[in-house]
């Protein structure tokens, strides 16, 4: 079982604390992490997938820190960004072949024939910037979820999908939900309909923001 662990995590950003403490234990299932606007949402997932350090505490991964540059295992974990983003020119076919050789995952030679849970066959020479933000964000979905990663990190996954797209990813998160870590925000939770998740809140405080669980909200 996969566990992603943040120990007394703390983050500043241009002389302000954003995140004043963080502290959980994440393992295999969908963990949603709520949070009014300018909270701090973003910042803790980016900490979380080792793109940008905690200013103190640590972030494990089965044990193993991931702000130790020596034993960096960001490899295993894969975020997908609320806003869609790559490549204007690269085609849809040719984003999804990138995405995956550069994480070294196997490619398949006919490469929607096994896997097309969004439908992309058809969009599979247009380039990324012709697209609409619901189809870019089908895209991005499709490379994370191909990526088979042990901890996937989904920032505001519906933002641009439609009720099919949407349909189509809580399939998808239903079905990897005991094979590894799955931590996302939502401003539109009941969007994904049927969805089991544990739940978080982010809190903003006057020192900075406390991750809390909805049981210890509950027990105030």
């Amino acid at each position: 079982m996969t566990l992603l662990e943040l120990r007394n995590v703390r983050k500043g950003r241009n002389g302000r604390c954003i995140l004043w403490d963080a502290s959980v234990s994440l393992d295999s299932d969908i963990h949603l992490i709520e949070g009014v606007n300018g909270v701090g949402k973003t910042t803790l997932l980016e900490v979380m997938c080792g793109l940008t350090d905690p200013t103190s505490g640590d972030v494990l991964l089965d044990g193993h820190s991931l702000c130790s540059r020596r034993i960096r295992r960001a490899h295993r974990i894969v975020m997908v960004p609320a806003a869609a983003k790559f490549y204007d020119g690269a085609s849809v076919e040719f984003a999804i072949r990138l995405y995956l050789s550069l994480r070294g995952a196997v490619i398949p030679r006919e490469l929607f024939e096994s896997f097309d849970p969004f439908s992309l066959r058809d969009y599979a020479r247009v380039p990324f910037g012709d697209l609409s933000l619901g189809w870019k964000k089908r895209l991005m979905l499709h490379m994370a979820f191909a990526a088979k990663s042990d901890v996937l990190i989904l920032d505001e996954p519906t933002v641009g999908l439609d009720v099919e797209g949407i349909q189509c990813l809580t399939l998808l998160m239903t079905r990897r939900a005991r094979s590894g870590v799955t931590v996302m925000t939502c401003h539109e939770p009941t969007a994904l309909k049927g969805l089991p998740m544990r739940r978080y809140v982010l809190q903003g405080g006057v020192l900075g923001s406390v991750l809390r669980t909805r049981t210890d909200l509950t027990r105030e």
